[in-house]
């Protein structure tokens, strides 16, 4: 049975939004750590709701150079494509990664990292690589969205999206977003709506407001 790198998409689904693969260097890493770790950032994507993730089965994620690279992310039709060099060395993961248009075969971003192998230090690499990564090939905005209620359980609304309710400890969440204003709105049945505006102008927006709903 053949391993898949990531665990959303197809190479045969119909795609809607703009598809993305990531492709590596060959390294001393175990292919299957090297899976696991770009598996992290595919999930990323696919959460993000502006590009959907390629899977790639283990047998073809490995090219020795960005240009065969790009001729296969080509051939599959691939959108965007991120080729990287991963390696580790005393507990230190880095990464050498290029993000690349295969159509046009145009170069559009470098990036490169070292952070501790712990979990939590390469999940936090890999939102910061996706957030980049969308924010320079589609120009959208990484927008950080926490919101606290009185009362607890409210409905969030962006613009005319349900996006959640608050809950017992309140709403959490990042979207990926175009320039621009939003209303934000909460409510709950018996309670009076509270609207708000979400202005999205700098990467990352940050919007952190505590809504308190009167009795109807």
């Amino acid at each position: 049975m053949s391993s898949y790198y990531c665990r959303t998409g197809s190479f045969y689904s119909s795609r809607k939004k703009p598809s993305i693969v990531f492709l590596l260097k060959p390294s001393p890493l175990p292919t299957y750590e090297s899976m696991e770790l770009v598996a992290g950032t595919c999930e990323i994507f696919a959460k993000s709701a502006v590009v959907e993730p390629i899977c790639v089965q283990a047998d073809s994620m490995f090219y020795g150079t960005v240009t065969k690279a790009t001729k296969f992310s080509n051939k599959i039709n691939a959108d965007y494509m991120v080729y990287m060099d991963l390696s580790k060395s005393q507990g230190v993961y880095w990464y050498h990664a290029e993000l690349v248009r295969p159509a046009a075969g145009m170069h559009l971003a470098t990036y490169s990292h070292k952070w501790k192998a712990e979990p939590a230090a390469t999940q936090e690499t890999w939102f910061t690589l996706a957030s980049r990564i969308i924010f320079r090939s589609l120009g959208k905005i990484t927008v950080n969205i926490t919101i606290e209620s009185s009362p607890s359980y409210c409905d969030v609304y962006r613009d005319d999206i349900h996006l959640g309710d608050t809950g017992k400890d309140g709403f959490r969440n990042t979207y990926y977003l175009e320039k621009g204003s939003y209303k934000i709105k909460l409510c709950k049945p018996e309670y009076k709506d509270e609207e708000d505006t979400l202005k999205v102008e700098k990467n990352p927006t940050n919007y952190l407001e505590k809504f308190t709903l009167k009795r109807k």
